[in-house]
């Protein structure tokens, strides 16, 4: 096999890759700003609204995202749940409402399950640019973080109790059986739950990072010196109430709010004083996109023409915005088996948690750091297994190299940890005998 390396000088505009690289002078919501940032710190998808929607289960509320969740990251920032695979149809958290022919994969929690502390009280993550300090109190009692930038565009994530991993460790395994099943969880989202979603948005919850309280501050088009401050109110109740206070234009949140915690407490004495891990941070997922011919197949067999629908994606549907200065965060809730003599393992297509845009109608992009993204490669008429080649990770003269094969193509994000710059040219690497 031999393969041709040819540099194509491109005009494209850089939004038609990824749209965290567009034009500096367009607004972005404040979730925008906030993936921007927070993404390339390798924890997974963040996600701006981090509580379960109300309308859910209780039992759901209770415990938050869940590994083997199948949902959507909406534009808002929050993952809107159908069903959860690693649970019996009749589970209150599934309520029977799952696609036909339902086959729960059932996960062993001491065998199947890597549980970590990953950060410790009082932790935080943030743009580079932002410093950040630890006051003290009279007695030497911590009161707090603090945090300064005079940067033009930042974000911060706070973790005041710390935050806990929880992943899936038999990928493969949850890789096929999505393969198997992916028709079947569109058919079920777009004809039974009537959700309108694009090729490629639905995903599979492989792992999370969760707490019980946090913080959140992004800031834009700032010129001048930039005060935060996260501290913790002593009151009458017995949990901590967390507020921010800051000098100049930023949008700040902290969760979750007290009164919700206390519904959660209704009807069941035992949990007086509970506290719920159920603030979702970061999502770690397999993304499915079905084959063209089978996706098509579906569109004409619904009756929905989705020539016209534009991606349903976060990052392409611009109408919505971040919600603004609200001290807790809603979701909202809505919520397969593959056809006779199908192969399961050429059904759909597998990638790793990240979102995707259009450079045309036959080319899908994707990069799991942004912010960092400098040179793109499309590697077009991939005939080799898509499973081999599915999440690599490679480290070439400094770089990280993340490889996704979907759709018949590899696409490799070239990311430079130390420089922040559009990429000039595109590498198209094709195949010739």
């Amino acid at each position: 096999m031999r393969w041709w390396l040819s540099v194509l000088q491109s005009t494209l505009l850089i939004t038609e890759i990824s749209p965290f690289l567009q034009d500096e002078t367009e607004p972005r919501s404040n979730y925008e700003i906030y993936y921007k940032h927070l993404a390339c710190k390798g924890r997974g998808s963040p996600l701006w609204i981090t509580q379960p929607s109300q309308s859910l289960s209780i039992e759901y509320q209770r415990t938050g995202a869940r590994i083997g969740d199948v949902g959507v990251i909406t534009s808002q920032g929050d993952l809107l749940f159908f069903f959860n695979i690693c649970l019996p149809a009749d589970h209150p958290i599934n309520s029977n409402n799952v696609p036909l022919n339902f086959e729960p994969m059932l996960l062993k929690e001491r065998n199947d399950l890597n549980v970590v502390p990953v950060f410790g009280p009082e932790s935080h993550l943030s743009s580079a640019s932002i410093k950040k300090s630890k006051p003290t109190s009279a007695c030497n009692i911590s009161s707090g973080l603090t945090f300064e930038s005079s940067a033009a565009e930042g974000a911060i994530l706070t973790m005041p109790v710390g935050s806990r991993s929880e992943d899936a460790i038999p990928r493969l395994k949850l890789q096929k059986y999505a393969a198997k099943h992916a028709a079947e969880w569109y058919r079920y989202i777009i004809d039974e739950r009537g959700y309108e979603v694009g090729n490629g948005d639905v995903r599979l919850v492989t792992g999370h990072d969760k707490t019980s309280a946090w913080g959140m501050a992004t800031f834009s088009g700032s010129s001048n010196q930039l005060y935060l401050s996260f501290q913790s109110e002593v009151t009458d109740r017995s949990d901590p109430v967390y507020n921010w206070e800051y000098s100049g234009m930023a949008e700040v949140r902290n969760g979750p709010d007290p009164n919700d915690v206390a519904e959660l407490r209704k009807g069941d004495p035992s949990l007086e004083h509970a506290v719920f891990n159920n603030q979702c941070l970061f999502l770690r997922t397999i993304n499915v996109k079905l084959r063209d011919d089978i996706w098509n197949g579906l569109s004409s067999a619904l009756l929905v023409d989705f020539t016209a629908y534009e991606d349903s994606h976060l990052w392409n549907d611009r109408q919505l915005e971040g919600t603004g200065s609200a001290n807790h965060n809603t979701g909202s809730s809505d919520s397969g088996s593959r056809a006779a003599g199908q192969n399961y393992r050429t059904l759909a297509v597998i990638r790793d948690n990240t979102p995707f845009s259009r450079i045309s109608s036959s080319v899908a992009v994707s990069c799991l750091q942004p912010a960092l993204v400098s040179e793109c490669l499309l590697v077009h008429n991939f005939q080799a297994d898509l499973f081999a080649f599915m999440c690599m990770l490679e480290r070439t003269s400094g770089r990280f190299i993340e490889r996704y094969a979907f759709g018949g193509m590899l696409y490799a994000a070239f990311n430079n940890s130390e420089k922040n710059y559009r990429p000039s040219h595109y590498l198209l690497v094709t195949e010739f005998s």
